[in-house]
């Protein structure tokens, strides 16, 4: 019993998964620049950690969170198609998980 108490305690201590900290950071921000709910937050965080490159996933962190700076600084990098992409994504997805998906 005390193993697994142990286990558990180990595994909360391990770093995420890039995708999950991606999807962590996203929900974050969403957290941070809007007043969604976080069960809302979480879903925009998966949903960006699925449909955006990492660019693009960048990008939304810095401009949901109200860096302007850094998220004008990636744009550079970034193809007038996945600048695109990004932009919907951040205009449609909150509202698509507030509606369940």
């Amino acid at each position: 019993m005390r193993c697994l108490a142990v286990a558990g305690v180990a595994a909360a201590l391990a770093p995420l998964p890039a995708a999950a900290q991606s999807a962590a950071d996203a929900a974050a921000a969403c957290s941070a620049g809007t007043n969604l709910p976080d069960a809302v937050c979480a879903c925009v965080g998966e949903r960006a950690a699925d449909e955006l490159n990492d660019t693009q996933r960048q990008w939304y962190i810095h401009a949901a969170g109200g860096e302007t700076d850094a998220a004008q600084a990636l744009l550079g990098s970034m193809s007038a198609s996945e600048i695109a992409d990004a932009a919907t994504f951040a205009r449609t997805a909150p509202m698509e998980c507030v509606r369940g998906g």
